[in-house]
């Protein structure tokens, strides 16, 4: 009795891996696809430092833009 439930939880256990790693795959092609269709992009953010001895905080925002092949631009507020 054992015996079967420790094969039949495996097989259900394979056929959900199989069933994961199949949807996996269609949402990193999807998500490769549309990598492939931006041509450019750009992010704001926000960088926060606390040191740790005196506790105080600085931050500063910046600008990251990309284009293609391998170019960008980080624009800082200095």
């Amino acid at each position: 009795m054992k015996l079967k439930f420790l094969v039949s939880a495996c097989c259900l256990l394979l056929t959900f891996v199989a069933w994961a790693m199949t949807d996996a795959d269609a949402i990193l092609l999807k998500l490769q696809k549309k990598y492939e269709s931006i041509r450019d992009a750009s992010i704001t953010f926000t960088q926060i430092v606390r040191f740790g001895v005196t506790n105080a905080e600085q931050s500063f925002t910046g600008k990251l833009l990309m284009k293609k092949e391998k170019k960008y631009r980080l624009e800082l507020e200095q």
